[in-house]
């Protein structure tokens, strides 16, 4: 139905706002400038050396900024701990990936009209094309209760979906715990076995391959494939 969503772990872009984890920043004076450089110099992994003229306390120095590595800094900071002048005017900051929008594992999805859980049960089973799905009822909620938010993850989504407020979980397939604490939380679960939940994205697969391939190959989707599990 209708609704809004948002992804529940949202993806960082890859390199942006710059390469590295951290950035170093620390203010030496001449006499110890070139032997601290020439010594950072040879740590793999450091990337925007940059330096620039500073006044601390009424002394010209060198203020020096550095991105770095997690195993990098290990280094750096070991480095500046020998001097503990150097140390103690090292700042460090860690360099914060922005959020790609509408790009990440899992949905949060509000419906703009609340339905009841037997109406989403038939649509997800007519949406997927399933004789039958597996479905815990939350504690204190029936059948009828209203659907207002799902969480959902395709495949097997337990530690995506875990700790998400919403009154309804939609993946392929948990473990018999994580449905248990859903439940115990008041929260519906329903489940449609793992490549239940994946397949259905193949044709939309295939086109978007198509177009990256210029059409010079053809793709076909399996009409064999099917999910292992069968209720005998």
């Amino acid at each position: 139905g209708a609704c809004t969503s948002v992804p529940l772990h949202p993806s960082t872009a890859p390199s942006s706002p710059a390469e590295g984890t951290h950035r170093v920043e620390f203010c030496a004076d001449a006499e110890h400038l070139d032997a601290v450089l020439s010594k950072i110099k040879d740590i793999p992994e450091i990337s925007c050396l940059t330096t620039l003229p500073a006044r601390v306390e009424g002394e010209e120095q060198t203020r020096v900024s550095l991105n770095c590595s997690q195993k990098a800094l290990l280094e750096v900071v070991a480095l500046l701990s020998q001097n503990s002048l150097l140390y103690h005017k090292t700042e460090i900051l860690l360099l914060q990936k922005p959020v790609l929008p509408h790009t990440g594992m899992g949905r949060l999805c509000t419906l703009s009209e609340p339905v009841s859980l037997s109406d989403i049960i038939e649509r997800i089973k007519g949406h997927l094309q399933l004789p039958h799905v597996r479905v815990a009822v939350g504690t204190g909620r029936t059948l009828e209760s209203p659907v207002k938010k799902a969480a959902l993850c395709a495949g097997s989504g337990s530690s995506v979906l875990k700790g998400t407020e919403a009154d309804l979980y939609l993946t392929g397939e948990m473990s018999h715990h994580d449905v248990l604490d859903a439940v115990a939380n008041g929260i519906s679960v329903i489940l449609c076995e793992h490549s239940n939940t994946e397949r259905g994205f193949l044709s939309e697969l295939r086109d978007a391959l198509a177009i990256h391939l210029q059409n010079k190959i053809n793709i076909v989707v399996s009409q064999k494939d099917r999910d292992p599990l069968q209720v005998a």
